[in-house]
C-alpha cells in the first residue's frame, strides 16, 4: 500500500479517503432505500408494468412530456429489474441507486485520464457519496440529501452525459467513423430527455467558437451533427402526438425579479456548499452574476495557461456546460428546479480536483479545504441517517391494506397519490388521478388515456381517496357530495357513494393538450402521422 502511494502520508490520507468513500456510500445507500416514493419517483415502475404486464411496449396513449419522457432511462434501468421483482420497490430504489454508482464510474475514469492521480479520484468519489446539501440540514430532511439517487429526476441523464464527454473528449471519437457512437448515444437519449441538449450540445457550439484557431477546438464535423441531430429528434418528439409540452419556455428575462434570482441562488446553495448564511444579505442577481464572471475568468485562465490541450478542452467544455445551463435557465425556464442543474456539481468538483491536483500534487491548503468538506459533510450526513424513519411510505401501505380489507380494487384521487398507491399495490388497487374542476375530470398527466376509459366504463361504486391536506380540490366536491360511508385513516380518508359510480367521471376532454401544455410516448404515434402525411 505504501509503495502504492508513494509515502506514508500519501498512504494514510488514501486509507481516511478509502473510509469516508464507504461511509458515503453506505449512508446514501440507506437513504436511497428508505426514502420515500414519490408519484413521479414511481413512474418508471409504472412504466414497466405497462410495457411489460399489459404488453404495452410501445407505450400507445401513454401521455408523458415531450421534454422529458425518460424511456431510455426505463428501458435500460429499471425495466429488466422490475420485470424480475415483479414490480417491486424495493428494486425500484436499489436501480436508482445504481445509477448513481455508474455516474460516479463514468465520471472518476474521465478524471482519472486527466490526473493519473489516485488519491485525486478518492477524493473526487468522496465529494460525491458525501454531498450533503444544506437544505437538508435546515428542513431536517433526507428528501434533499437523494440527490443522484430518487428513479428520474435526469440521473441517467447525468450518466449518459458522462458517456458522451468521456467518448468526446476523452476518447476522441469525433471522427468518421467513430463518431456514429456518440451521435446514436446522443440521438437516442435526447429523445429521452433534451437536457442533453442544454448539458451537451449548446456547450460545444459555445466551446467551438471560444476555441476558435486552437488546438482543442472541437471538430467541426462533429459540432455540426450533433446540433443537426439535436434539431431532428426534437422535431421527431413534437410529431408525436402523445406528447405535451408541460412548461412555459418562452423568454422570460425582462419579467425577472429579485425573488427569482434568490431562488436561483438559493438552488446553488442548496447542492454546493454545507451552508452560508450571507447570501441572505447579497442580491440573487449579483452573487449569480459573480458565479458566471468566475467561470468566464477561469475559462480565459486555462485558455492561457500551459496546460495540455486535451486538459483545456475538457476545462473550458465543462465551465461551458455549467455557464450554458445557468444562463438558459434564466432566460426561459423555472429557476428553482433542481434536477435542471444535476451536472453542475459533479463539474465544479472535477475543475476542483483537476487544477488543484494538476498545480500541486502534494498535499497543500486547497486539498486540505476539500478533506475538511467532506469530513463536514459526512457528519451531517450522519445525522440525516439516523432520522430515516424505517417504514417509508407508511401512510400509503396504511391506505392499501385498508381498501384491500374492504375490497375496494378501483378508486379515483389525485395526481400526487394516483400512481403511488397504483404501484405500490402492485396494481392489487388501481388508482387514477382526477381533478374537480365543477366535474371530476381525469388528469392524465403521466398516465394512459385507456385506464380512464376502462375504469370509467366499468360502472363501478365510485370510490374517491382524499388526503387530510388537500383543502380544495375535493373538499368542495365533498361537500356538495356527502359520501355514503368513508373510513378515516391518520393521513387519508376513503369515500364510498352508493349513488355515484365510475361514470360520474367525465370523458377525457379533447382539449387535455390544452390543458397540460401546448404538444402533447406510444412511439407508434409518429409512425401513424407519418403515415397519414404520405398517403395524403
Amino acid at each position: 500500500m505504501i509503495s502504492f502511494f508513494k509515502t506514508h502520508a500519501q498512504a494514510l490520507l488514501a486509507g481516511y479517503l478509502g473510509i469516508c468513500c464507504a461511509i458515503g456510500l453506505f449512508y446514501k445507500f440507506i437513504i436511497a432505500v428508505f426514502q420515500p416514493l414519490t408519484s413521479d419517483t414511481v413512474l418508471p415502475g409504472i412504466i414497466a408494468m405497462e410495457m411489460w404486464r399489459h404488453q404495452n411496449g410501445l407505450l400507445q396513449d401513454m401521455v408523458l412530456p415531450a421534454p422529458d419522457p425518460n424511456v431510455i432511462e426505463d428501458i435500460c434501468f429499471y425495466l429488466i429489474p422490475q420485470i424480475l421483482s415483479n414490480f417491486n420497490p424495493l428494486a425500484l430504489k436499489v436501480s436508482g441507486f445504481f445509477i448513481f454508482i455508474c455516474i460516479i464510474l463514468i465520471f472518476s475514469l474521465i478524471l482519472y485520464s486527466y490526473v493519473k492521480n489516485k488519491i485525486a479520484i478518492l477524493v473526487f468519489i468522496a465529494l460525491m457519496v458525501s454531498s450533503c446539501p444544506s437544505q437538508a440540514i435546515r428542513d431536517s430532511t433526507y428528501y434533499y440529501a437523494s440527490k443522484f439517487l430518487l428513479p428520474v429526476f435526469h440521473n441517467s441523464t447525468v450518466f449518459f452525459f458522462g458517456i458522451l464527454v468521456y467518448l468526446t473528449f476523452t476518447k476522441k471519437w469525433d471522427s468518421f467513423p467513430r463518431i456514429i457512437v456518440p451521435i446514436s448515444i446522443l440521438a437516442l437519449v435526447t429523445l429521452s430527455d433534451s437536457l442533453l441538449v442544454i448539458w451537451f450540445v449548446a456547450p460545444l457550439v459555445v466551446m467551438y467558437f471560444f476555441s476558435w484557431n486552437t488546438r482543442f477546438q472541437p471538430r467541426t464535423l462533429f459540432v455540426g451533427v450533433c446540433v443537426l441531430v439535436s434539431i431532428i429528434t426534437h422535431f421527431i418528439k413534437y410529431f408525436n402526438p402523445m406528447l405535451y409540452e408541460y412548461a412555459d419556455f418562452s423568454f422570460k428575462l425582462f419579467s425577472r425579479t429579485e425573488g427569482d434570482f434568490a431562488k436561483f441562488t438559493l438552488l446553488f446553495q442548496t447542492y454546493l456548499v454545507p451552508d452560508f448564511f450571507y447570501s441572505t444579505l447579497i442580491p440573487g442577481i449579483i452573487i449569480i452574476t459573480t458565479i458566471v464572471g468566475i467561470l468566464l475568468i477561469l475559462a480565459l485562465f486555462v485558455k492561457r495557461s500551459n496546460f495540455q490541450n486535451d486538459e483545456k478542452g475538457l476545462v473550458t467544455f465543462f465551465i461551458s456546460s455549467i455557464i450554458c445551463t445557468m444562463v438558459i435557465i434564466i432566460l426561459f425556464s423555472e429557476m428553482d428546479a433542481w434536477p435542471y442543474i444535476s451536472q453542475i456539481p459533479i463539474l465544479l468538483y472535477i475543475i476542483a480536483v483537476l487544477l488543484i491536483f494538476k498545480f500541486n500534487t502534494q498535499i497543500h491548503i486547497m486539498q486540505l479545504l476539500l478533506l475538511i468538506l467532506i469530513t463536514l459533510n459526512l457528519v451531517m450526513l450522519t445525522g440525516l441517517v439516523l432520522t430515516i424513519p424505517a417504514t417509508p411510505n407508511e401512510n400509503q401501505y396504511s391506505l392499501i391494506q385498508t381498501m384491500e380489507d374492504n375490497g375496494i380494487t378501483h378508486a379515483f384521487s389525485n395526481f400526487w397519490d394516483a400512481n403511488l398507491i397504483t404501484y405500490l399495490s402492485n396494481e392489487r388497487v388501481k388508482v387514477r388521478a382526477v381533478e374537480y374542476v365543477g366535474v371530476l375530470t381525469p388528469f392524465i398527466d403521466l398516465s394512459n388515456i385507456q385506464w380512464f376509459e376502462n375504469q370509467r366504463l366499468s360502472e363501478r361504486p365510485l370510490t374517491l381517496i382524499v388526503r387530510s391536506d388537500d383543502n380544495v380540490n375535493f373538499y368542495s366536491f365533498v361537500a356538495s357530495h356527502p359520501p355514503d360511508r368513508f373510513n378515516d385513516l391518520q393521513y387519508y380518508s376513503v369515500l364510498q357513494y352508493d349513488s355515484l359510480n365510475s361514470t360520474s367521471i367525465s370523458e377525457v376532454p379533447n382539449n387535455w393538450r390544452e390543458k397540460l401544455g401546448t404538444v402533447s410516448i406510444g412511439f407508434s404515434r409518429i409512425f401513424e402521422k407519418f403515415h397519414l402525411l404520405t398517403s395524403s
